[in-house]
């Protein structure tokens, strides 16, 4: 089921923030990110000194064409975004929403981890950079929290890279796509 995306007063030259496949509290609720994987992302966020306020969410699943071109329409609901938006950094959240994104991203790639924090061209021509999923951060055995931690220090690097900087307690907008 299609999650609706919450949006914060869009602003340009923000980030839009991607990852897939919504959880059964997030379909309940009719919100992205409001179960746990949402409350890590909140936490990342404010690590990189962002706000939930300040910031996009878009869920996606399978059925959408997300990043890459619709066969049917030659358009992705991404370029839509993102040209809408004026984002100038996207961020995807895990393995399915890069490949999504990142032209010649393995469809079956499974170490997230060791691509995770690089900027790539994306498929919509801007720049994307891929991070974990926060669901894998809770899935997975990580006693230490270095995988919220990797989260929270890409997000950083987002913040960074879209020149998102903070005007007196407000911050640009950062949009988030899930």
């Amino acid at each position: 089921m299609k999650v609706p995306p919450e949006i914060n007063k869009p602003a340009p030259g923000g980030i839009l923030i991607c990852g897939r496949d919504p959880g059964s509290e997030e379909v309940s609720v009719g919100k992205p990110f409001v179960g746990p994987a949402g409350r890590l992302l909140d936490q990342a966020l404010s690590q990189a000194g962002l706000r939930r306020q300040d910031v996009t969410v878009i869920a996606g699943d399978e059925r959408q064409s997300f990043g890459r071109d619709d066969a049917a329409t030659g358009s992705s609901y991404a370029a839509c975004l993102a040209g809408r938006h004026s984002a100038n950094l996207l961020v995807t959240l895990g393995q399915q929403a890069a490949y999504d994104f990142v032209p010649d991203w393995p469809e079956h790639a499974t170490a997230i981890q060791d691509r995770r924090g690089y900027i790539w061209q994306g498929v919509t021509g801007g720049k994307v950079l891929t991070t974990l999923w926060p669901e894998e951060c809770l899935l997975r055995s990580d006693p230490s929290g270095i995988k919220a931690m990797l989260l929270g220090a890409d997000l950083e690097r987002a913040k960074k890279e879209a020149n998102v900087r903070e005007l007196g307690r407000k911050l640009l907008q950062i949009r988030v796509l899930s």
